[in-house]
C-alpha cells in the first residue's frame, strides 16, 4: 500500500481532497487500483500476455466500477508481489480514452465517496479542480463503529444473536411495539416448537431469557415427492415465515450497526439493484443489494421442502467472481433495511433462507399485513 500512500500525498490529489472535503455530502476520498490495470497485471503475471498486450475494445468501454471489466477479475489471488510501475503497452491509450487528459500514468484512481443520505451528485462536480488524475464517484452509506451481534445486548435491540435452548441460533431482526409491549421479530421456522427465547444463543455465550413466542406463522411444507408447482393444486405457496417474541423488559427500537428504523418500506418502493443493509447473527453488518423477485421458489429444510412465492433476492453487489455469500446460517430473522439518513433506515424485509450465494427475504409489508390479521397494531417507531 506504500505506493497508494505516496500517490495520495501528491499535490493534485491533495487539491482534490481539500476541495471536496468542504462538502458535507462527502464521506471521504479513497485511492484504489484501476480494475482494468489489475486484470491486465493478473494476466501478465500468469505469462498470458495475449490479452494484456491486446485488450478487447469493451475493456475501454467499461466506464463504471460495476461494469464488465471487474467482472473478469478472477482469479483473485496474486501469484507474487505486485509491481505498480508495470504498464501494459496500451496503457496511455487507455488513459486517454477513459479519462482524457492525465498528469500521471499511475494505475490508481481517486474515488470520492458520497453519502447516500446527501443530495445530488451534480452538486459536487463544479468544486473539483482540474487535477489531471482519474476520478470516480461512489455512493456509500455512512460508516460507524461495528458492534458484535453475538454479545449479550441489554436492552435488547435488533440484529443480534438469539436461540431457544440448544436449538440452532437465529437473529432477532428488529423490535416493534404497540405502545405498551415490545416484540422482537424473527423467523417462525427458527422458533418452531419452542416458547422461551434467550439472547444471545447458547452457542454464542451465556444466554439470558428475554421473552416468549406469542405469535407465529410457520410455512407449510410441500407434500413429499411433489414438485413446487403453483398450478398443481397440491403445493401450498407460502409467502410468510415470521414470529413475534413478547419481550420481558425494555428494548431499543433500533438495529445493531444500522440505527433507528423510521418505518416500513412498501413493496412498490423496492427495486432490483437497490442498496440495503443487514445485520445478522453470523454475517454481522453487510451492505448488500436487492436482487430479483422469486415469484416461485423451493426452499429446503432438512427432509422437508417448502414452496414460496413473492420473496426478494438479496445479493452481494457485483464486484467479480468468487463473491462471498450474501447470508449465512444463523442470519434467519435478520432485517433488511434501506438507508435513508444518518443511522436511520426503512424496514424492507427479513431474511428467511439462503443458498451458497443468494439470500431470500419476506417483504416487511407482508409481515405487517400478517400481524394486522392477528388483531395487533404494531409500529417500528
Amino acid at each position: 500500500m506504500d505506493a497508494l500512500i505516496e500517490f495520495a500525498q501528491r499535490g493534485p490529489v491533495t487539491e482534490i481532497v481539500g476541495a471536496v472535503s468542504r462538502s458535507s455530502m462527502v464521506l471521504g476520498v479513497v485511492i484504489d487500483v484501476d480494475p482494468i490495470w489489475q486484470l491486465a497485471w493478473r494476466l501478465h503475471e500468469r505469462h498470458d500476455d495475449r490479452l494484456a498486450a491486446h485488450p478487447p475494445r469493451w475493456w475501454f468501454a467499461e466506464r463504471e466500477p460495476w461494469g464488465l471489466g471487474p467482472l473478469l477479475s478472477a482469479p483473485n489471488a496474486f501469484l507474487g508481489p505486485v509491481d505498480p510501475k508495470w504498464r501494459p503497452d496500451w496503457w496511455h491509450d487507455y488513459l486517454n480514452f477513459r479519462y482524457g487528459k492525465f498528469q500521471f500514468d499511475d494505475p490508481f484512481i481517486v474515488k470520492i465517496c458520497l453519502s447516500t443520505v446527501a443530495g445530488r451528485l451534480e452538486a459536487i462536480r463544479p468544486e473539483l479542480p482540474t487535477a489531471g488524475v482519474p476520478v470516480r464517484f461512489e455512493w456509500r452509506t455512512p460508516a460507524s463503529l461495528a458492534g458484535n451481534p453475538k454479545h449479550s445486548h441489554r436492552p435488547v435491540i435488533g440484529g443480534v444473536s438469539a436461540g431457544c435452548g440448544t436449538s440452532l441460533p437465529f437473529t432477532i431482526g428488529g423490535i416493534v411495539h404497540d405502545g405498551l409491549i415490545n416484540y422482537a421479530v424473527t423467523c417462525a421456522h427458527a422458533v418452531k416448537g419452542h416458547s422461551g427465547v434467550e439472547q444471545p444463543s447458547l452457542h454464542d455465550g451465556v444466554a439470558g431469557p428475554i421473552g416468549r413466542v406469542t405469535k407465529q406463522f410457520n410455512p407449510i411444507p410441500n407434500p413429499a415427492g411433489k414438485l413446487c408447482n403453483p398450478w398443481s393444486g397440491l403445493s401450498t405457496m407460502n409467502e410468510m415465515d415470521a414470529a413475534l417474541v413478547e419481550l420481558h423488559s425494555h428494548a431499543h427500537l433500533e438495529v445493531l450497526d444500522i440505527g433507528a428504523i423510521s418505518g416500513v418500506a412498501p413493496r412498490s418502493s423496492v427495486w432490483p439493484g437497490q442498496t440495503v443493509e443487514m445485520t445478522g447473527r453470523t454475517s454481522g453488518y453487510k451492505s448488500l443489494e436487492i436482487g430479483g423477485l422469486a415469484a416461485v421458489y423451493r426452499i429446503d429444510d432438512g427432509p422437508d421442502s417448502y414452496c414460496f412465492k413473492n420473496l426478494f433476492e438479496l445479493r452481494q453487489p457485483l464486484a467479480g467472481f468468487g463473491l462471498p455469500r450474501a447470508c449465512r446460517d444463523g442470519d434467519s430473522g435478520a432485517w433488511v433495511c434501506s438507508p435513508i439518513g444518518l443511522k436511520q433506515a426503512e424496514w424492507v424485509g427479513m431474511v428467511t433462507a439462503a443458498d451458497s450465494l443468494i439470500g431470500y427475504g419476506v417483504f416487511a409489508e407482508t409481515i405487517e399485513s400478517w400481524w394486522s390479521t392477528q388483531g395487533l397494531s404494531l409500529r417500528v417507531l
